[in-house]
């Protein structure tokens, strides 16, 4: 619930910041890795994207591009602290 609500909160603060173009979440699939860090803090990376040449390889294997635009972000949440960071948006090529 915390990490969808972070999620949530960052794409509705970097939709705000837009002129032309903004996220629509129901479009994108979702990769989550959760860790803890060396302070013992429980972290996920989420990678979010709304494009896969491969139907199925996003379920398995990290989805990494440079550039894609708006089309692929990624982002931080620091669980016990109920925030994100690091909110990350590609750049086009």
């Amino acid at each position: 619930m915390i990490v969808d609500q972070q999620i949530k909160l960052a794409v509705r603060d970097y939709n705000n910041q837009q002129v032309n173009t903004v996220i629509d979440l129901k479009n994108y699939k979702r990769q989550y890795v959760a860790y803890t860090n060396s302070k013992k803090q429980k972290k996920v990376w989420v990678n979010c994207f709304c494009q896969n040449s491969d139907k199925s390889e996003w379920k398995s294997k990290i989805i990494y591009v440079s550039d894609g635009g708006a089309c692929y972000f990624n982002l931080k949440i620091i669980i016990e602290q109920n925030n994100y960071y690091e909110f990350m948006v590609n750049s086009r090529a």
